[in-house]
């Protein structure tokens, strides 16, 4: 039996087609360089631009570097950026949103305002300062890309509790 939002949720066909295919890049770029043992960094001078072949299903680059594994280890990066990113705005907004909903008063106006504040500004001009600000390794990235786009978390999460609380 399943639960009524896993119900919900399969009768919406573009929904399921999306997970699916979530799913199924996530096993790609996960499983695939597993299989390939390829190494995205590799030059080999004597193959470069070369077309298709059994040996590189997508070619080699100018250096010949292999195609496929360097999408698939892009893809890793990406997604995993992606993933980190995401769980710092929802840890960050569900916190300032749960926070302003549940106390009201005083903490409600000051923490909206900041969260107001923080969406006045246009957030590729607040990250192009945050990374030459605090630099642009990959961990500055993540977390200057996590800490920019809480605001809608939080007011969502805010107007949840407001719901509840009426």
């Amino acid at each position: 039996m399943t639960s009524p939002p896993l119900r919900r949720f399969g009768r919406h066909p573009v929904a399921v087609a999306a997970v699916a295919f979530l799913v199924l890049l996530y096993l790609t770029v996960l499983v695939v360089p597993a299989v390939v043992h390829a190494d995205p960094t590799l030059p080999d001078p004597l193959h470069s631009l070369a077309g298709p072949s059994r040996a590189h299903p997508l070619g080699t680059d100018e250096l010949g570097r292999d195609e496929l594994a360097r999408l698939l280890a892009g893809g890793r990066i990406t997604l995993t950026v992606a993933w980190v990113s995401i769980t710092i705005a929802l840890v960050f907004g569900t916190l300032v949103g749960a926070l302003a909903g549940y106390y009201r008063g005083w903490v409600e106006a000051v923490l909206m305002r900041f969260v107001d504040a923080v969406m006045s500004i246009p957030a590729f001009f607040l990250i192009l300062a945050e990374l030459a600000l605090f630099g642009h390794s990959p961990a500055v990235v993540v977390v200057v890309i996590g800490l920019n786009f809480w605001t809608p978390v939080a007011r969502m999460v805010y107007a949840e509790f407001l719901r509840w609380r009426s």
